[in-house]
């Protein structure tokens, strides 16, 4: 049975927590909330505490991307709200039986179920047992270890799937509907944006080492083995940065 972790099996996931960056330009304010929440997740002891401190600091920080939205393309026809970003909604899975209603939060979650696959191939590959978590408690049908894995690279994709917003015009139709206010990515826009918002395999490598080096140093591994992490690709493995 999994414990509380102490305080230097969490250094690892504090220092990838504390290295997130907004990726749009901040108001003073919002530098000071940044400093603010950095200070309270300093303090943290527990996990708990921890993923009290992510909660409210994630609402902080989506609230950075309000004024995104998507711009329209000529005779586009786009609904007004889709010009502002103004929540990020998870609903279901965006592979599952309900869709976002708002079409940058069908890009992301389908970024995020991308990278995910793709993560969990490189954490199988590191011996790991997928469906057992550390942050994200045991569920049936879920590789909790992924979710775990993924965070330090969540502001990496989410830098990539707003420059790609902004680097593109839309029309409706490029987000056919699926239900009431429930959207869809088309296959045009899905192929961009794989193009564009895929992350380096050597992030997903990185990752993957990353959580396993977490692991061993919270099972008492020696510090030569846990060096040894990673130095068979020639280079040294150190937690996965923010954009």
């Amino acid at each position: 049975m999994r414990g509380p972790p102490r305080q230097a099996e969490m250094g690892p996931f504090l220092k990838a927590l504390r290295g997130l960056k907004f990726t749009v330009k901040e108001a003073n304010a919002r530098r000071h909330a940044a400093i603010e929440w950095r200070a309270k997740l300093d303090a943290a002891r527990t996990v708990s505490e921890i993923m009290i401190v992510e909660g409210r600091a994630a609402a902080a920080y989506w609230r950075c991307f309000q004024a995104a939205g998507l711009r329209e393309r000529k005779n586009g026809n786009l609904p007004r709200s889709w010009m502002r970003f103004a929540q990020r909604g998870k609903g279901n899975a965006f592979f599952g039986p309900k869709h976002a209603a708002h079409p940058i939060n069908a890009m992301l979650n389908y970024c995020y179920v991308v990278e995910a696959g793709r993560l969990a191939k490189a954490l199988a590959a590191q011996g790991l047992a997928l469906p057992i978590g550390y942050l994200h408690s045991d569920k049936k049908g879920r590789n909790s270890l992924v979710w775990d894995a993924i965070e330090p690279l969540r502001p990496a994709i989410d830098a990539k799937v707003f420059a790609f917003v902004e680097a593109h015009e839309f029309a409706r139709r490029d987000f056919p509907q699926s239900g009431y206010n429930v959207h869809r990515l088309s296959r045009d826009v899905t192929q961009l944006l794989l193009h564009s918002a895929s992350l380096p395999a050597r992030e997903i490598e990185a990752a993957a080492e990353w959580i396993l080096k977490t692991i061993m140093r919270s099972a008492g591994a020696s510090q030569a083995k846990i060096d040894s992490v990673g130095k068979r690709r020639g280079r040294p493995t150190r937690p996965p940065d923010g954009p």
